[in-house]
This record gives structure tokens, sequence and C-alpha cells, in this order.
């Protein structure tokens, strides 16, 4: 943490978790203030933490802790406000919040309060074709105000009440749609918004855009604290340059998303709609999307004059509009990046290399078969050699696949052999002895999940490849299935909002008869049992979207159903500092499922992994819940239908189809020897779900929570 002098001067800012609030305390920090933040979250990030910004967890509505956060201060910014809800909602956040903050702010001889207030107060429903607006111009009336703009108008009075009766020393902005780094993608009154992606452009769509960008905003509102000519002012914030509604579609497709989707519709259609949305809206007590000002700010050219601002402040602008342009692509191109997803060219493995890579494979077991199919339609593959001290299986492996040579001794084929890169595909009990023994010898290795049989394996497995110098990647195959490089990249591009609960499901359904001898099987001989077999592939995919959890709770119970074991049954919940998961991990349910489903603020989405599915169920902004319910569902019925026809198509057509995550998996692996890149599940990802898995074990008290039963005759 970093140390705050007494001579740094302390700015409470309301809001600081959100888009304006975000590069407010960047710029504050910029300039050498110290920030209390308040925000509806518990922890800062990172960076921000290291600064020295300072977070109040509260709401704005909470009194008494806007009290004590002004108290503190010399500067007080008021940024925090809603955009949903009843009147009252509206009141509580934007008007009497403010109230409250200016009250402490006399009480307590701040040096400035600045209000962030809206250019939506301006008497918008009687302007004319192409309005301007000053800031002398009275407020829009009562009867026409929309919520948003009726609270702040009411908060603007109070500012105006405490500059005349109480000299408070505050200053006023009046933004327009605003836009930037964190925004959404389209600004307000691009038109009506149908999700994250699509939006209905109404009228005309060569109306330009009132724009203001965030780091311009955020430069003004810090300049202002000590600006003297500034108190007791009201200012436009708006861009000298902006982009009609149709050139900001076309910036958006150029240079951000291609598929961004538009649906024009004239606005003597949507006048028309209005009365049917009324309709619609009728039973829910709603009011509807569409109004005859909402139909003005959407089709009208609106100027928010800047001239008062620059007279003040100067005519050069913090960033150039151009420069805002580049930096809004840039960011919001990098955060619809999904992650896991270099190397990957259209769900395929790129390897910009013709050397070859000798590969030795240890394990013989079926999961062997998968993996040399596979290496052999790899370009980077060379020579392929075999080690198994079962020469049954070995032997079956090399004629079914034509290989040569063959070892029943890994040791012999590592030193007589030299294989740039192994797979040890052996029971989770010989990974750490055979990937030391490799990685000492200049190997690099892929390991077959569980990693290693507990934690402390697998972090000496870690130590002895980074003192060797050699890759060490471990098999979680299904976080490169397609399902998921789909999943990733809806959660990339904000579709499902903050994720607020994640449910991995895994089944393996056994029936009434173990497909192994209790008594002889590897996997029962595990500290996890039978379930640590398992468990990897239903963990990690789950912690793909729920990073740095830790296990809270586990329960156990028995269908009756195998009489092999006394628990068929586990369930484990996880938390992190973000949301909450549980996993299932089924050996008995029928039939089998393997699914994770993930629950957001603003989406939700299903990955059925057998069936190669993503649902996505999202609400259509302003539509109704029950036809909302209805879209989803004729929406989720014909992605299953399709996934249907094309998985029983590729069964006959490719086998490898069943494990494609695994293909790319191993195809990125080559890749991050032969490029010096990161593994694209490294050896740390491995020790943290080994570490998860220590846990349940440890609550479960393994392995004396699972005694082998005897057999009952029928």
């Amino acid at each position: 943490m970093k140390l705050i002098s007494r001579n740094t001067p302390t700015v409470f800012l309301t809001g600081g978790a959100g888009f304006v609030g975000r590069a407010l305390v960047q710029r504050l920090l910029a300039e050498g203030y110290h920030v209390t933040a308040l925000a509806r979250r518990t922890k800062l990030p990172a960076h921000l933490e290291q600064a020295g910004v300072s977070l109040i967890s509260g709401d704005v509505r909470d009194d008494a802790c806007l009290a004590a956060a002004v108290a503190e201060a010399d500067y007080v910014i008021h940024a925090a406000a809603t955009f949903g809800g009843s009147w009252e909602d509206f009141y509580a956040t934007n008007v009497h919040s403010t109230q409250v903050l200016l009250e402490e702010s006399r009480k307590h001889k701040v040096k400035r309060f600045v209000f962030i207030s809206s250019a939506s107060v301006y008497p918008h429903a009687n302007m004319n074709s192409k309005p301007v607006f000053t800031e002398d111009m009275p407020y829009e009336d009562d009867a026409h105000a929309a919520f948003y703009a009726k609270s702040k108008i009411a908060a603007e009075k109070l500012v105006w009440r405490y500059v005349k009766e109480h000299a408070l020393p505050c200053v006023i902005f009046r933004p327009g749609a605003i836009y930037g780094p964190g925004s959404s993608l389209f600004p307000a009154t691009t038109g009506l918004g149908l999700g994250e992606e699509k939006t209905i452009l109404i009228g005309n769509s060569r109306t330009k855009l009132p724009l203001s960008y965030v780091e311009n905003v955020a430069d003004a509102v810090v300049r202002s604290l000590q600006m003297e000519n500034a108190v007791g002012e009201c200012f436009n914030l708006t861009e000298d340059e902006t982009l009609t509604r149709k050139e900001w579609i076309k910036f958006l497709r150029a240079r951000i998303n291609p598929n961004v989707s538009v649906i024009a519709v004239p606005r003597w259609v949507m006048s028309f709609a209005k009365f049917t949305l009324k309709q619609l809206f009728k039973p829910g007590g709603k009011k509807p999307p569409l109004s005859d000002l909402h139909l003005k700010l959407y089709c009208t050219s609106i100027n928010y004059s800047n001239d008062k601002f620059k007279r003040v402040f100067g005519a050069q602008p913090y960033v150039s509009f151009q420069e805002s342009l580049e930096r809004t692509a840039k960011w919001q191109r990098e955060k619809r990046m999904p992650k896991r997803s270099h190397g990957l060219v259209a769900g395929n493995v790129v390897i910009p290399s013709e050397k070859k890579l000798r590969v030795g494979i240890i394990g013989c077991g079926n999961i062997s078969a998968v993996h040399v199919d596979i290496i052999k339609g790899i370009k980077n593959a060379g020579e392929i050699l075999l080690a198994d001290p079962k020469e049954t299986a070995l032997n079956d492996t090399a004629t079914r696949f034509g290989i040569a040579k063959k070892f029943l001794d890994y040791r012999e084929m590592i030193e007589k052999e030299k294989p740039d890169v192994v797979h040890i595909l052996t029971p989770p009990q010989f990974h750490a002895p055979v990937a030391r023994f490799a990685m000492q010898k200049g190997c690099h290795v892929l390991v077959e999940k569980p990693m290693a049989v507990d934690a402390a394996q697998a972090r000496e497995m870690m130590s002895v490849a980074k003192e060797h110098g050699v890759k060490l990647g471990v098999v979680h195959n299904h976080l490169y299935d397609g399902v998921m490089l789909e999943a990733r990249a809806i959660v990339a591009r904000g579709l499902l909002g903050n994720i607020s609960f994640v449910e991995s499901w895994y089944g393996t359904q056994f029936g009434s008869v173990l497909p192994f001898d209790p008594k002889n099987y590897w996997g029962m001989n595990l500290p996890g049992s039978v379930y640590q077999d398992f468990m990897p592939h239903a963990l990690y995919v789950l912690t793909d979207f729920m990073p740095k959890s830790h296990v809270k709770e586990i329960a156990m119970s028995n269908s009756g159903n195998i009489a092999g074991l006394e628990h068929d049954e586990l369930k484990v919940f996880l938390q992190n500092e973000q949301c909450v998961g549980m996993i299932s991990l089924s050996l008995s349910t029928s039939p089998r499922y393997q699914y994770v489903n993930v629950f957001g603020t603003k989406g939700s989405m299903k990955i059925d992994f057998l069936n190669k599915a993503v649902l996505l169920d999202q609400e259509i902004g302003p539509l109704p819940r029950m036809l909302n319910r209805s879209l989803n569902g004729f929406k989720s019925g014909k992605a299953m239908r399709r996934a249907a026809w094309r998985n029983l198509f590729a069964m006959f057509k490719n086998q490898r189809y069943l494990f494609e995550g695994t293909e790319r998996l191993i195809g990125l692996f080559y890749r991050s020897i032969l490029l010096n890149e990161t593994e694209p599940v490294s050896a740390a990802e491995g020790l943290e779900s080994m570490k998860l898995m220590d846990d349940m074990w440890a609550k479960m008290k393994a392995p004396e929570e699972f005694p082998v039963m005897e057999r009952k005759s029928a």
C-alpha cells in the first residue's frame, strides 16, 4: 500500500467503480491526489490498491457512510447515479444523496464540490429540428422529463441552492453521450438497444451524436478542482467533432466488431409501434421504452454547445477526437479477445514453423490411441515412440498405428531415443516420477489429468521443469473444446455481464456394475478415490470462469445403484471474491450429463459438452419478460436441433471430433515448444486444481470415507 502524505489532498469520489468513476480515479492519481472511492464492491483491483486508493464499500443511500467520508475529504466529486428503477430509487440515489453530500460538504468546508449532471436536463420535448442548447437555458418540464432527467434536475437545483445560500464552491458538468474505454458499443441516443451488440436505428441515421469522451470528461472535472473561475458555473461537456449514427455504426464494424447488428426502422413505423408496446407493457405495470421524447432524441441532431467550456478551460481537448476513437477501438478489441485464443485462427491451431518434434508416448492404455491418432495429424510431429511395461498393450498400440520403436522401459526409450516431448498417459501415481526423469533428461512433458497424486507432487514437478528449462503442460482438454471457445468469446463480449454463479456437472454412468475390480483399480488408491480420476474435468471448466476459488463445503450421497462404492454422488461448493460455484460429480445418474451453467447479471448460458452446444439466454432490452422467455426457448430449441444434426454427421466423418479439445491442446503445446510461448494449460494451472482437490479430499477425510464394500449377491 502506498503511504499517503498528510499534505496530499484527498478527494472523495462517489461512483468510483463506474464507467466515468474509473476514468476519474486514474486522472486524479496522475495529478497527485489521494482518492477515497465509494463503490458497491468489497475489493479494489490490485493496481488501484498499490496506487493507494482507499475503498469505502457502501452505497450512496447510506447517509452515515457519506458523512464519514466527507469529513476526511478536501474535495468531493459526486459521480454516482442510477439509471433505472422507480422514482423512489431515482430520488434516493440521485437526489437525496446529493443533498446529504452538499450538507456535509458545507459543514466540513470542502474546497470544491463537483456534481456530474447530464445534458438530459435540457427542454428536449419542445426542441426544433436543429437545436442548440446552452447552459443558460431552462430545464425540461416535469410533464416530459423521464425519471433520470427529473432526478438530475432536482439535484442540480439543490447544488444551486447551496451555492447561493451557503457560498459552497460548486461546479456542475453536463456531459452528452459518453463513450470511451469501459463503455458499451452504443452511446446514448444511438438507437434502441437490443443487447450488447444489436440496436434499432430509428429514422434518419445521418443525425449527429452529441459525443463526450470519458477521459476528456475526467480531465475537465479534475482541472475544475483548482480553477477559481469555474466555481459557481455549469458547463456542457461535448466534443468539437462528432459522428452521425450511421458513421458510428461504420466505425464499430470497421474497427471493433464486423458483426454488429443494426435494424433500421423508419420513424413512422416506430411511432405506430408505440401503441403496441404500450399494450405489451401494461400487464407488467411497466412503462414502454418508447415515447415521443425518445423518438425525438433518437432522430434529431442535438448540439450541446461547449463554447462556454472552451472560454474558461481552453479550446484544446485533453485527448483529440481521432485519438479518442483509437483508444476506444483498442479497448473494445482487447476486451473482446477471449482468453486462451492465442495461436488459434477460426478454431484451428496455427504453428508457423517447419520443425518437427520427436514424440514419446509413455503409457499405452485406452487414451493413448486418442493421443497417437491426433499426433499423426499434426504436421510438426515427427517420429512417434512408445513405452509401456505391459507388453500386450504396447504391441497392440504399435501394430494399430504402425509404430516401429517400442520399449518396455520408458527410461530406456528416453535415454536411447532422446525425444523432444513425451506424453505421460500412465495412472496418476506414476506421473511425478516419470515426469521428473523425462524433464531431467531435457524432454518437454505433457501429462494427462490429474496432474499428480497431490499438490506436493505437482509443485515438485513444476520445480524440476523450471530447473531444467523445459515445458510442462497438463491435459485439461475440455478447455479447448469448441463450446468452451464459444463460451469464452461470449464472456469476453460482455454478454453475461458480471458472473454471479457457476455450476459444473460431470457424470460418468457406471450402471449397477463397476467397470473395474475395486481391489485392483488404481483409482481407488488415490487420495480422492475414484472421484479423483474424474474431478479434474468438472473442476477446471468451472475455475476457468471463476479463478482463484477456494473450497467451502462438500456433500456426499449414495443412490444405492453401485454395489462397490459407499458414495456415488459428490457435491462441492466453491467461492471466490466475485461469485460462488458448485460442482456435481455423479457416478450413477442416467442419462450421462456434462455441462457448465454460467449465470450473469446480463445473461446466462449453458455449455453442453456432450451435445456440443452453447445456449445463451438474454433479455432483449425493452421486451416483457414473458415474451423474452418464449424467444429464448425458441432459440435454444433451434440451437439443439442444429447441434444434433451436426454431431450425427461428424461422428461418421471424423472420430477425432469427439476429442477436438485434446487435438487443439496438443497442437498448442507443440506450438509453445517451437515458438517458446506459454503452455496452453500451464503447470501452475494444474497445481491450482491439485490444491483445490487436496482441500476436497481433506474435507472428506479420504480415503477412509470410501471403504470398498462387499458386493452383495442378487
